[in-house]
């Protein structure tokens, strides 16, 4: 297959901003026809053209987010061997992109791999806090939320906050959704018996054993129920 041509910043100088070039053109609309403008039929048509402005400006910072998180990560997939060396750098690139498109849905997965990358690091702290604000931001999307709230069951084991590791594994296991309900319901199981609960411990493994027979950790719980009798 062709390699992608690799387009160069000078080039991408030379080509017309979308944005720009769409606000130039409603500007000149609007003087040439300002007096119509003024009435009726003017009027909703410039507000249809100011909302169209909005719409591409806001496309064209989408796109900028995602290009600079598909640079970040694409950076760290390709360095793995040396990731120690580079792996601030990388973060400090994903909490750039999560705060400065923090409205923008490549703002807010910037958020999550920053938070993913700081667990898989050590920062559970850091990791925690962005779990948290990537939580608020997908309020909205059940299945991103639930992704979350499990890491943050995670997070918090790794903190031993069992209380509240416990909490939000029961958030996702309590979810009418199925998924990462069989997951959530093994960490419960897990959790459960490590803080004494032994008969929700059962209760959560039962539950997998019953309702989610084809689970990746069905075996794990039927040792796991044998050690509880």
């Amino acid at each position: 297959m062709a390699k992608k041509k690799r387009v160069t910043r000078k080039e991408l100088l030379k080509e017309p901003d979308e944005f720009i070039t769409f606000a130039g053109k409603m500007i000149r609309f609007a003087k040439a026809h300002r007096s119509q403008l003024l009435y009726g039929l003017g009027a909703l048509v410039f507000v249809v053209l100011i909302i169209s402005a909005v719409h591409v400006y806001a496309n064209w910072r989408e796109n900028q987010a995602f290009d600079l998180l598909e640079k970040a990560m694409s950076r760290y997939d390709e360095n793995r061997s040396d990731k120690a060396d580079l792996v601030d750098d990388v973060k400090q690139a994903l909490q750039t992109v999560a705060e400065k498109y923090s409205r923008y849905h490549g703002g807010k997965l910037a958020r999550v791999m920053y938070a993913n990358l700081s667990y898989d690091t050590g920062d559970f702290n850091t990791a925690i806090e962005n779990y948290l604000k990537a939580l608020e931001a997908f309020h909205e999307d059940p299945s991103i939320s639930l992704f979350i709230q499990i890491s943050l069951g995670y997070a918090y084991e790794a903190k031993k906050d069992y209380k509240t590791a416990i909490k939000y594994f029961e958030q996702v296991a309590s979810s009418p959704m199925e998924f990462l309900k069989d997951e959530a319901l093994y960490q419960l199981g897990r959790l459960y018996a490590k803080t004494g609960q032994q008969e929700k411990s059962k209760e959560a493994f039962d539950n997998i054993l019953s309702n989610h027979p084809d689970s990746i950790y069905i075996e794990l719980v039927k040792e796991s129920v044998q050690s509880l009798l």
